[in-house]
């Protein structure tokens, strides 16, 4: 079996002869963010597609909001801030708790109006003439 060079097509025997040659000639494509080697370009965008690396950010980390290019960042920032599942559901608990209260101030409100437009659009009766 031999290791070819995806650039300059040489053959090597065996992979750290080949390594060698990329190390000695820079025939190799290079991470951007990271600086990790790979030895072809479907390499490279795996690499890029797992980690994020050269992606615009576009998953949230549910706890803070912050934003990272790949789910694993966002593992490790949860880990690394100590964010956690329980703190999670206690920001969707206080989410769903300030909802709860303005729903209800927007139906006291609405039934206080009622009642006003309903005050106002009785009829006067007229007083008891006896008293």
């Amino acid at each position: 079996m031999s290791f070819a060079c995806p650039l300059c097509n040489d053959e090597f025997s065996d992979r750290t002869s080949l390594n060698e040659h990329t190390d000695a000639t820079g025939h190799y494509h290079r991470c951007e963010t990271c600086w990790s080697r790979f030895l072809d370009d479907m390499s490279l965008n795996e690499h890029a597609e797992a980690t994020g690396h050269g992606l615009p950010p576009r998953y949230e980390c549910e706890t803070c909001d912050e934003m990272f290019a790949s789910p694993i960042e966002v593992q490790e920032h949860m880990t690394a801030k100590r964010h956690h599942a329980s703190q999670t559901a206690n920001r969707l608990k206080r989410q769903r708790d300030r909802q709860r209260r303005q729903e209800k101030r927007l139906a006291a409100r609405d039934a206080w109006k009622k009642k006003e437009e309903s005050t106002w659009s009785l009829p006067l009766r007229p007083r008891d003439q006896g008293r």
